[in-house]
């Protein structure tokens, strides 16, 4: 008799993207960065409305991290977005919407606000490496 193990390779956000109110034209970004257990690199597809992004860095730019920003917001750039973040083996999705603070009633919320947030999460998660020179 012989044991089977199975592993499972996951892939999950460290943190997921917010809605986002739109001050047209200015750029948003949606943070999504995501990490694995595999040894293999994450991934990132964007999706607008159900439509593929491609990062241009014209009117859309995918960093390494996985965050979208939307360089110049206007009405075709409302609605839905989704990441989908795969380490080849597993994937994870999760999606936000880009609105206008009139369709909801609400003001815009600064939106440098929610990516020092997202940041600071981030640089406690994973901190920098501490450096040293020897000079002989």
């Amino acid at each position: 008799m012989f044991n089977v193990y199975l592993f499972v390779e996951r892939t999950k956000f460290v943190s997921t993207p917010l809605d986002v109110a739109a001050e047209f034209p200015h750029p948003v970004t949606f943070y999504a960065p995501a990490v694995s257990d595999a040894l293999t690199p994450v991934t990132y597809t964007w999706f607008h409305d159900g439509h593929r992004l491609v990062s241009d860095d014209v009117s859309v730019y995918v960093d390494m991290s996985g965050n979208l920003t939307v360089l110049q917001t206007g009405e075709t750039r409302l609605g839905e977005y989704k990441c989908v973040a795969s380490n080849g083996i597993s994937s994870v999705s999760a999606t936000a919407r880009l609105y206008r603070p009139a369709d909801t009633g609400a003001t815009p919320s600064p939106l440098d606000d929610q990516g020092r947030a997202q940041g600071k999460a981030l640089r406690d998660l994973y901190p920098s490496p501490k450096l040293s020179c020897i000079v002989p």
